[in-house]
């Protein structure tokens, strides 16, 4: 059966649950794809299409794809929200 800490009555916090604090990317190989990665998908955004096929394969080279992914969502996002508020801004009822 899986044991999730519940058995130690002492353990009263989360630490068996939490996972272990992540250090920062810092390897110098991530840095040198991640940027052209994040360009290919400004280039998507801006109507190159397909080269954003690219990026998160591109980055899945140094770190895990679902960690490459994760990285990226939150860039696709913005990239949305900036796009939206700039083409609500042009526009007039």
């Amino acid at each position: 059966m899986f044991d999730c800490g519940a058995a130690d009555p002492a353990r009263h916090d989360l630490a068996w649950y939490l996972p272990s604090r992540q250090a920062v990317i810092n390897d110098p190989w991530f840095i040198l794809v991640a940027i052209p990665a994040v360009t290919f998908l400004g280039l998507a955004k801006g109507g190159f299409a397909g080269i954003g096929m690219a990026a998160t394969p591109l980055m899945a080279l140094t770190v895990p794809p679902l960690q490459a992914a994760a990285i990226l969502l939150p860039i696709l996002m913005v990239q949305d929200v900036i796009s939206v508020a700039h083409g609500a801004a042009g526009t007039s009822r």
